[in-house]
């Protein structure tokens, strides 16, 4: 309060921000917020992201006109810096007894991870250290998840819980199916729940059909099936990469972590934001755009994060922009700067207009 009282003084135009609007309480603090008598008030979340974008519309509202990001979009821009190099975490997930402590002990080289022929032996993430084409990682070996409906006892209810909170502070994540399963011609719906709530975490992700060796399947050779079984039931990122893989003989282990790398190399990806309007002024002149049921405008585009990466593009008259719009746009996008492999975020926010 005796800070409002100063800024009062002087005269300027203020802004109040509330911020960690992510917790319940906060509708109080707002309240008493705006009895200061400043003509706006946010709220925010500045470690979620939430309301930074209302705010920046209107900042921006208030700059000189030279000054607006619509006038220099296009102009060329340094090089991005280059992303500081940090550890790579990978999670190991799955449901009981695919062979996931098997799987890191192989990545490891050593025995770090007791393993048996029976489920539940692990009961708690473990963090291992190592290292991949120089590069640091962190291996994180989880509980196994049960369908919700068969966690009873409280010990196996925190281990599910810690399963979920160590794959949301991964950078990949590496979804173990026993490939034995795949006898019934399809993935089981509990493999396909995990994977659609890993992409929905904006996480990368790598489908590892554990113990093919114990099945028919060749270790090169996807069926048929498998791919479209695939396409069809995780229809937000199509592209997922899998393979078969034996943690017990090591056999696709070293290209399952190429993988790794390369879709966190994806994931870190930045782009100017000269390209990414190119690319909009490409969509803008597309048989979508030209025809009568786009009735908006995509005026301007720019990355606002990575990992996942995340992008907001500016449009006039987004009431009228529908899903199936929304869809052209991110598979167009994915295509152009070839993120077809891991989760992107795309915002639409309505232009900001004027003054």
């Amino acid at each position: 309060r005796e800070v409002a009282r100063v800024l009062r003084k002087t005269g300027k135009k203020v802004v109040v921000v509330v911020n960690k609007c992510e917790k319940d309480e906060i509708t109080s603090a707002k309240i008493e917020a705006t009895e200061f008598g400043f003509d706006a008030c946010f709220q925010i979340s500045a470690e979620h992201g939430l309301g930074i974008f209302d705010l920046s519309e209107f900042i921006c509202s208030y700059m000189p006109e030279e000054a607006k990001i619509e006038e220099f979009v296009f102009d060329d821009e340094p090089e991005v810096e280059p992303v500081v190099e940090h550890e790579i975490k990978i999670a190991i997930v799955g449901r009981p007894n695919v062979g996931k402590s098997t799987m890191v002990n192989k990545i490891l080289g050593a025995e770090k991870q007791l393993v048996a022929d029976f489920s539940g032996l692990t009961r708690e993430s473990a963090w291992h250290d190592a290292v991949l084409n120089n590069v640091k990682v962190k291996i994180i070996d989880t509980p196994g998840l049960r369908r919700r409906a068969r966690v009873f006892d409280v010990l196996e209810k925190i281990s599910a819980s810690n399963t979920r909170k160590s794959y949301k502070l991964a950078d990949v994540v590496i979804l173990v199916i026993d490939a034995v399963s795949l006898e019934c011609g399809e993935i089981e719906k509990q493999d396909i729940t995990m994977a659609s709530n890993i992409i929905k975490e904006g996480k990368a992700l790598i489908i590892a059909f554990n113990k093919y060796d114990k099945t028919e399947y060749k270790k090169n050779e996807i069926p048929e099936f498998l791919t479209h079984n695939i396409n069809r039931c995780l229809s937000q990122l199509k592209a997922v990469p899998f393979l078969f893989v034996s943690a017990q003989s090591g056999d696709n282990i070293k290209k399952m972590l190429a993988i790794a790398l390369d879709l966190h190399e994806q994931q870190q990806k930045k782009i100017k934001t000269s390209e990414l309007n190119n690319w909009l002024m490409e969509i803008n002149h597309s048989d979508l755009m030209r025809s009568g049921s786009a009735k908006f405008k995509l005026k301007y585009i720019v990355q606002v994060g990575s990992l996942p990466p995340h992008f907001v593009i500016f449009v006039s008259n987004k009431k009228n922009v529908r899903q199936d719009h929304e869809r052209y746009i991110l598979t167009h996008f994915r295509k152009y700067f070839d993120l077809s492999k891991v989760p992107v975020n795309i915002l639409l926010r309505e232009q900001v207009k004027k003054k």
